[in-house]
């Protein structure tokens, strides 16, 4: 990943940002109407506003059969995750040289981490686009889950945690970048028990690493000597 340049992935990584934001909640409420998210809908906090959400956007929500819409949508978020660990390894080569060891492993770990749960869930997608009302028991679905998504969201987020304490310790700019790197943890388990999806919750992460890979590209291009002082190497 080190050939990378931040200049390559920043327009796609801009529109990942912008797709996540505005297509997750159609990703969640897509999913509610679903068998197996029925029971989510019925969290009152997540009702409060998918609810009227559904009702406003409904036809978004209702081109297809429910299933299909969800698998549509999945396909999407699917296509432009990628950003997310595609981001992370550039913006971790860009500050190698002047970033301590805890910092490079911790960002590596993360790295790593959001690039098996992109994987996993393209594999995840595509096999929803072929039977989209048979999802629940497909053997392929299940390994995604369990051997991809699940462990790359939790080491994901735990990981950012560790990473965006050492990156607000170093006076990483952006700053705002940092804190949603640091919350990556909080804010999937808000995205998931609060308004009942985990794609919410990962919006802002694929946000956070756009802005970081923004500040890479304009300051300093791939070194980004400038976004983290010698002196508080780890």
């Amino acid at each position: 990943m080190s050939t990378i340049q931040p200049s390559q992935i920043r327009p796609y990584a801009v529109l990942s940002s912008v797709v996540m934001v505005l297509c997750s909640p159609l990703l969640a409420m897509s999913y509610f109407a679903t068998e197996d998210g029925a029971e989510s809908y019925a969290v009152s906090s997540v009702h409060a506003w998918a609810e009227p959400g559904r009702r406003l956007l409904a036809p978004l929500l209702t081109f297809a059969s429910a299933d299909r819409v969800y698998a549509t949508y999945s396909l999407l978020i699917a296509c432009v995750i990628p950003a997310l660990p595609l981001a992370a390894w550039t913006v971790r080569s860009a500050r190698a040289p002047l970033a301590g060891t805890f910092e490079r492993r911790a960002s590596w770990a993360v790295a790593a981490a959001w690039s098996l749960f992109s994987a996993a869930l393209l594999v995840v997608a595509l096999v929803m686009q072929v039977d989209p009302a048979n999802v629940s028991g497909n053997s392929l679905v299940n390994v995604g889950f369990i051997v991809g998504m699940i462990p790359g969201l939790l080491i994901g987020s735990l990981g950012s945690a560790v990473l965006g304490v050492s990156l607000l310790r170093h006076h990483f700019a952006p700053r705002a970048a940092a804190v949603l790197i640091l919350l990556a943890f909080p804010l999937s388990i808000v995205g998931s028990d609060v308004f009942g999806h985990n794609s919410i919750g990962l919006a802002p992460q694929v946000l956070a690493w756009t802005m970081a890979l923004s500040a890479v590209g304009e300051r300093t291009g791939v070194s980004a000597s400038v976004l983290v002082s010698p002196s508080t190497k780890d």
